[in-house]
């Protein structure tokens, strides 16, 4: 029932410590593979993966990673989202659209103080045609959404061809999601939550910089790759940290103050 997404491979010295930039790994794609290519770069978020779609009957169907979501603490939320708009959203998708996000009610290794919404949308599959419609395609399909739905994307960085590597990763900056009081903010909802506070920093992202970035290749109205760059120091705390973020107390994200 559900596409398989494709393998989203890391950019060369996605991960690597400073000083080893130039080493390039077996799962690793060197730059010059997307130079002279049109990319769209997304902020990448550190969130669980959903998709939305209708099934040939009209039922609606809330799946992650090839699995029915189920109604549990993170993804119980996004069904009660999802149903309170089923109408408005079959009215774009029928039958033919899969609509992807990243669901970021629950803090993993990021803390998030200022999201616009939990649902940030970033991709949409044509089951018809069996492609992923490029940016501007998805942005036109999509409108409706964002004025019936209150309908978010992931934050758009650049569109169009980058020189060097050097210049693409000049786009990793702070995180559009992450304000200058996030540790204050964390620290509050954890003491509210009754979660140890220095047990909690141990395992979270120090950095107020975006986890990384997400890149697509796109070409005539579809996308024809992508490819993601992770920080190391992201990586490094994730490594240093005490098993997955679900196996720890939930911790809510939180929106952002109007």
């Amino acid at each position: 029932m559900f596409p398989h997404y494709p393998k989203t491979y890391h950019l060369a010295d996605s991960r690597l410590p400073p000083g080893n930039e130039n080493q390039v790994g077996l799962w690793e794609v060197p730059f010059e593979r997307v130079l002279g290519h049109h990319l769209v770069i997304e902020e990448k978020v550190d969130g669980s993966q959903a998709g939305i779609l209708f099934d040939g009957n009209g039922d609606l169907v809330v799946f992650s990673r090839g699995s029915l979501c189920p109604r549990n603490q993170n993804f119980g939320p996004l069904w009660l989202w999802v149903e309170q708009r089923q109408d408005n959203l079959f009215d774009v998708l029928g039958d033919r659209y899969i609509l992807y996000a990243e669901w970021a009610a629950l803090c993993h290794t990021i803390y998030y103080d200022a999201l616009p919404a939990f649902f940030l949308e970033d991709d949409v599959y044509d089951s018809w045609e069996e492609e992923w419609l490029s940016t501007a395609a998805r942005r036109t399909l999509l409108k409706p959404l964002r004025a019936s739905c209150g309908l978010v994307s992931v934050p758009v960085l650049h569109e169009g061809q980058i020189d060097s590597l050097e210049a693409l990763k000049s786009f990793v900056g702070p995180s559009a999601f992450k304000s200058k009081e996030w540790v204050h903010a964390m620290v509050n909802k954890v003491r509210q939550r009754k979660i140890p506070v220095e047990e909690t920093l141990e395992w979270l992202d120090p950095s107020t910089l975006m986890e990384g970035l997400y890149i697509k290749v796109e070409k005539e109205g579809r996308v024809t790759g992508r490819l993601k760059w992770v920080r190391y120091d992201f990586l490094q705390t994730i490594l240093n940290s005490s098993g997955h973020w679900n196996k720890r107390p939930p911790l809510p994200n939180q929106l952002k103050k109007s």
